[in-house]
């Protein structure tokens, strides 16, 4: 237990570090772009629109940075999951436009538990990252993804469901292993959903599991009814 929460907080701390200069150059870019947009006169709603998305994903990668070296993943506050999964929409919307990946989200605006937003959002965010990865992998026409949120009177599911088909037998036995990939080794290890796995169940207090639907797999994470939020 201790080895693995220090292997997770010096990948954080690695991450953070990696980060923080590469944010600095890009936000240095976005400004000096919308300079030249201002003194040449120039108004582009299309370009305004990517710069001020380019300023949420930074700002989120940026405050994600802050919660790591203040290890404030551990504070919880009550959530609103319909405002978790704007966020989301937003920090992710680029991408799945570009790759024609329709996002389907139902969730009850009143549904709410106690957590961390960061953490849940970049749990959450690295989930979806793997789905649009398989689908694009799988190249599956009129690709898309949803997430259902329910509730009942002792826990609170989010489902992510993708339909790229399923996965079999063999990699559902290893998804969440550490080093296990069904990527190509320059496409990166199988760091990002071991790590997802132990941070939702070792700092938001859920579990989460995977296995195949008709379409495709689904994701579910549960909040145990310690974390539930009576409003």
């Amino acid at each position: 237990m201790k080895e693995d929460n220090e292997y997770i907080q010096n990948i954080m701390n690695e991450v953070a570090h990696q980060w923080r200069q590469p944010l600095s150059h890009i936000n240095s870019i976005v400004f000096s772009i919308d300079s030249i947009l201002y003194e040449n006169g120039i108004k582009n709603k299309e370009i305004e629109k990517k710069l001020n998305e380019i300023e949420s994903i930074t700002k989120h990668m940026s405050k994600t940075i802050d919660d790591l070296n203040n290890k404030s993943m551990e504070n919880d506050d009550t959530i609103f999951l319909v405002n978790v999964f704007d966020e989301i929409t937003t920090l992710i919307s680029s991408r799945l436009e570009k790759e024609r990946i329709k996002l389907i989200i139902d969730v009850d605006k009143s549904i709410s538990i106690q957590s961390n937003t960061r953490t849940l959002l970049q749990a959450i965010i690295n989930i979806l990252h793997n789905s649009i990865d398989a689908l694009l992998e799988r190249n599956i026409f009129n690709a898309y993804i949803k997430i259902n949120v329910s509730k009942t009177e002792k826990d609170i599911s989010i489902k992510i469901i993708d339909n790229g088909g399923g996965i079999t037998e063999n990699t559902m036995r290893k998804i969440f292993d550490k080093d296990y990939t069904t990527k190509h080794s320059t496409e990166g290890s199988g760091v990002g959903l071991h790590m997802t796995k132990e941070i939702i169940e070792k700092h938001l207090q859920a579990d989460l599991n995977v296995y195949n639907i008709d379409c495709g797999v689904c994701f579910e994470i549960n909040f145990k009814s310690s974390t539930l939020d009576e409003i």
